[in-house]
């Protein structure tokens, strides 16, 4: 038995052969394919974004939590070496966002995010620079980020020992000398704000580029549509069925769940400033 494109109905499972679908023809169909393997590349690539933000987003909010409990109980100051851990893989989780980050805008043709997001926030933070940093330096070096602690009747903070940082990274070069040179510490508290709220900015255009530059909205219309009325595209084979679907039904779901919490209709995106 040949090779027979058909149609499995997502209402009831059933399954047509197109040449017995009259207001069908194969080139819609196989068009409509090409369509939604498209669509499931970017359905995909904005889920690893958001994937990627929301493990950087929970080791912001565990840290945030042990600090919390250290201040509240003094005789947890012994948890600060999990909290040195803690704020290393968070650091490094930074340093892969980053560079995943930097890898998909310039592969993407979205150079313009390289420049005026990326690039413009590494020039405006130093908490931005130095989470570069520690990620490479917990990379190569130390499992621990050096982390100092202060407290008095009324106040307990925990710092960053940048100095200690530069001491052991003796072979810094370029950013990470400067990042490493430029302080003596950094309240945590500070570095923890400051880096989760560019990371979301950059999660957020990111995925809104993705919308703008491949058309992935334009999809959501057609293929959504399609595949509601007729079923997913599929062949039979010797009573056996080949369905290829991208799992886009799926995707299609989690990303409407991301596109509502990070109101993409909103988000401005990054333009060049006049003097550039």
């Amino acid at each position: 038995m040949p090779k027979e494109l058909a149609m499995k109905s997502i209402h009831n499972n059933e399954i047509t052969a197109v040449s017995h679908l009259n207001n069908l023809s194969q080139e819609k169909v196989l068009s409509m394919m090409n369509n939604i393997k498209e669509q499931s590349k970017q359905l995909t690539d904005i889920k690893q974004f958001y994937d990627e933000f929301e493990y950087f987003r929970t080791l912001n909010f565990e840290i945030n939590g042990l600090i919390n409990d250290i201040k509240k109980d003094p005789h947890k100051i012994f948890e600060i070496q999990h909290l040195s851990r803690l704020l290393a893989r968070y650091s490094y989780a930074f340093r892969d966002f980053v560079t995943f980050s930097d890898q998909y805008v310039v592969k993407h043709n979205s150079a313009n995010l390289k420049k005026n997001l990326i690039s413009a926030q590494f020039d405006n933070f130093y908490e931005y620079r130095l989470a570069s940093t520690l990620g490479n330096f917990v990379k190569h070096i130390s499992p621990l980020v050096p982390i100092s602690d202060y407290s008095d009747k009324d106040t307990y903070d925990f710092f960053i020992r940048i100095d200690r940082i530069a001491e052991i990274y003796t072979k810094a070069k370029g950013q990470d000398k400067i990042a490493v040179q430029e302080r003596t510490e950094l309240d945590l508290l500070d570095f923890l704000d400051v880096t989760m709220k560019c990371v979301f900015e950059q999660a957020q255009c990111i995925i809104k580029q993705i919308f703008v530059d491949d058309k992935a909205g334009e999809y959501f219309k057609t293929t959504d549509k399609f595949i509601y009325d007729y079923g997913m595209p599929c062949y039979i084979e010797n009573k056996k069925i080949q369905l290829f679907n991208y799992d886009v039904t799926y995707l299609g779901q989690e990303v409407a769940k991301i596109i509502n919490e990070f109101g993409i209709s909103k988000i401005r995106m990054p333009k060049k400033n006049a003097s550039n």
